[in-house]
Formats: C-alpha cells, sequence, structure tokens
C-alpha cells in the first residue's frame, strides 16, 4: 500500500512540474498577466477594501483563502448557481501544490499550478459517493476546464475556460 502511494505521491509530483513548465512557457509566449516581480508575489497582503467595500485586485492572491463558488457561465450562456446549502469551495496550498474542494456531494483534492494569470488543474481526485441531483460533476468539470484566472475589484476570483467558459469564486 506505501510504494502505491510512492506511486501516487511521485506521479501528482511529476504532472505539477509538466503543469508549471507548460505555464512557464505560455506565460512567455502570451507576455501578459502581473507585472509583479516573483518576490512581490510572495509578499502580497489580504484584499484591502476602501470604505464602500471596493476590493484591490492586485493585492488579491488564489491562497490568500478558502473561494466560495458563486456561480458559473457555460459558453452557452447558461448560468449554473449552487443550489444545495452545503457550500462548494476551493482553496490553494501552494507549498503542496495540490488544491481542495468541497460539493453537495464528495470532498475532493488534486494537483494545480498558476502563474501570471494561467492555471492548470490536475485530475480531481473525490470520494466517489453518486448524490442525485448534485451540481458536483458540473463544478468540477469548470474546474479541470479552467486555463486562466483574474480577480475582481468586487473582491471575486474568475475562472475562464478556452470555451468562454467562467467561474466566480467570492
Amino acid at each position: 500500500m506505501a510504494h502505491k502511494k510512492d506511486n501516487q505521491l511521485q506521479y501528482g509530483l511529476a504532472v505539477v512540474v509538466v503543469l508549471i513548465g507548460v505555464l512557464y512557457v505560455i506565460s512567455m509566449f502570451i507576455g501578459k498577466g502581473s507585472n509583479a516581480t516573483d518576490d512581490q508575489k510572495v509578499q502580497l497582503t489580504p484584499v484591502a477594501e476602501n470604505s464602500a467595500g471596493v476590493a484591490a485586485p492586485e493585492n488579491m492572491y488564489l491562497g490568500m483563502k478558502t473561494w466560495n463558488w458563486v456561480k458559473a457561465k457555460d459558453a452557452a450562456g447558461k448560468v449554473v448557481t449552487p443550489t444545495s446549502d452545503k457550500p462548494f469551495t476551493l482553496s490553494f496550498d501552494f507549498q503542496t501544490g495540490k488544491f481542495s474542494v468541497t460539493t453537495d456531494c464528495n470532498p475532493g483534492n488534486g494537483f494545480f499550478a498558476a502563474q501570471s494569470g494561467v492555471i492548470a488543474f490536475g485530475k480531481i481526485e473525490s470520494g466517489g459517493a453518486q448524490c442525485d441531483g448534485s451540481l458536483e460533476s458540473a463544478f468540477n468539470g469548470f474546474l479541470s476546464n479552467s486555463n486562466r484566472f483574474f480577480f475582481t475589484s468586487a473582491g471575486e476570483m474568475v475562472l475562464t475556460t478556452k470555451d468562454g467558459s467562467s467561474v466566480v469564486f467570492k
């Protein structure tokens, strides 16, 4: 059993290394994204809000908090919102390169890589229980297909996909 976990860990680390390499190449090719240096990114501070409750996107970062899913819009323009009392959440751990999710059915996790507005999610490992009426599959699909991210002055994190879908978190 320990050997299997070692293999899974090695595979996961290899995926993260490949994703980071791909993100680096993409960010160099695109040349867009944050102008901050790597040192500045590490020293980011929590969201600053003025008296009107407007956030400063330049002070926001993926690992600053656990993000709650607000809504998603698919490429056809159909809006999907969580309908369960259970929150759908997304959090990032940059020390391990792993992300964690909670849904209305199963918790899950996987590896990710992110840099300069570009993001890639590895396979989402979850409990595997089937839940009637769950939006877990749609939520995980939006995450798996996300390739860019940005922050808004409303304190939101937005993930986008190549097909034009978007997922909003607060």
